[in-house]
């Protein structure tokens, strides 16, 4: 079958029924060589308690499960297939209410400081996690006077610009 892991280039992830199976998450894999799928068991977080979103990091496949009571996002990094560890864990309490983790979003991990770039749609920041500190960079304001933003983070482009080869 082949490593399903693959290099990042070559698959797709993407979260399936993550609210279906109680504490259990689903994650499938699509190698794009192969064409070949595979469903892996997620990390052992609870769903009920808050939202999912899948990222990578350094290469590594990551989940965000956020925790609404408690009001803080872990992060989880595949070392191994069925082998999740807790890589991050944001306490977001001292930035409520404009950061919680009912509206935030982990996007991408500075590989040279370690910063967490946050998005809520209202706010973009980066969280310090060894200063355990938040910097706001862009906030778009009260919500009934501006749009949410929707910050997309790019690896890659199917673009290429004139002139280039």
């Amino acid at each position: 079958m082949g490593d399903l892991l693959g290099r990042p280039r070559e698959r797709v992830s993407y979260l399936a029924y993550p609210n279906l199976f109680g504490t259990k998450s689903l994650e499938k894999k699509k190698n794009v060589e192969t064409d070949e799928f595979e469903v892996l068991q997620g990390p052992p977080c609870s769903h009920e308690k808050g939202r999912m979103s899948i990222l990578q990091i350094e290469g590594a496949l990551c989940v965000a499960c956020s925790n609404k009571s408690m009001n803080v996002i872990d992060i989880w990094r595949m070392k191994d297939i069925g082998t999740w560890l807790i890589e991050h864990h944001i306490e977001l309490s001292g930035f409520s209410p404009e950061y919680s983790s009912e509206n935030t979003t982990p996007l991408v991990v500075n590989p040279k400081d370690g910063r967490i770039f946050l998005n809520t749609g209202l706010s973009l920041g980066y969280y310090d996690p060894k200063m355990v500190a938040l910097e706001t960079i862009y906030s778009v304001g009260i919500l009934e006077h501006a749009g949410k933003i929707c910050p997309i983070i790019c690896d890659e482009s199917l673009v290429c610009p004139l002139g280039r080869t």
